[in-house]
């Protein structure tokens, strides 16, 4: 789905400016199903494709038994949140709207009263690790069994995870977290955020980011008990 978002993302840019400003990102990759990702340059959802959505459930399936819609992201402008209340409380019966998000706390209230709520589990990472070596045959076992695990049970993260942005990730991650902690010279702190802009691909590289620092984080009482350990052990060799 990211390649689709991608090329739609390519088809637009390559327009005229004055069509761009009107067209809007939407993917179909069946007749039936609607996929609506968050619209650049500020990756939100938009009135436009709430609009279209809405446009497009009143009419009856064709080739399935269901309209599907597929909004991928909660992050809705507020006049697009408040478009699809309407559409959310009397759906068509035929319609299934499926609002995807890691925090429901950023949609309305309204619109979480109007929907059905399901958690969705982390997968293990074996499973992981065996789609892994089936669908990315550019990553060694190794390689599988550690995006495996930094997928955080996410199968659609795995199989587009990118190792040589993850370790330039971590590489800032440590620095920030070297700043917090010597605070001396943050030379080096200040030329890896400038490196991070504003629109889609800032707020992807900042998301990353924050994800790689919380994993960093939650590393740490391992490795102290660890080290606790290790140190433990040298002080028997010692005495």
């Amino acid at each position: 789905m990211s390649i689709a978002f991608r090329e739609a993302v390519e088809a637009r840019e390559a327009m005229r400016e004055a069509d761009k400003r009107d067209a809007r990102i939407m993917i179909q990759t069946h007749p039936e199903v609607i996929v609506v990702p968050p619209d650049p340059p500020q990756m939100l959802i938009k009135v436009g494709q709430v609009r279209l959505v809405i446009g497009s459930v009143v009419y009856k399936p064709v080739e399935a038994r269901r309209k599907v819609v597929i909004f991928t992201d909660s992050s809705f402008m507020k006049e697009a949140a408040n478009s699809l209340l309407k559409v959310l409380e009397e759906p068509p019966e035929y319609a299934t709207l499926i609002l995807l998000t890691t925090n429901p706390g950023e949609l309305l209230p309204t619109i979480r009263s109007r929907c059905v709520i399901f958690n969705l589990g982390a997968l293990p990472v074996e499973e992981l690790e065996s789609a892994l070596s089936t669908s990315r045959k550019d990553l060694k076992p190794a390689q599988s069994e550690l995006v495996a695990r930094l997928a955080n049970g996410a199968m659609g993260r795995a199989l587009t995870f990118k190792l040589d942005e993850y370790i330039e990730t971590r590489s800032g991650a440590l620095v920030l977290l070297r700043s917090a902690i010597i605070g001396n010279d943050h030379t080096e702190l200040f030329r890896i955020t400038e490196t991070y802009r504003a629109g889609a691909e800032g707020r992807e590289k900042t998301d990353q980011l924050l994800r790689t620092l919380y994993a960093l984080l939650e590393d740490l009482p391992t490795f102290a008990v660890k080290w606790e350990g290790w140190r433990s052990r040298l002080t028997l060799i010692g005495s």
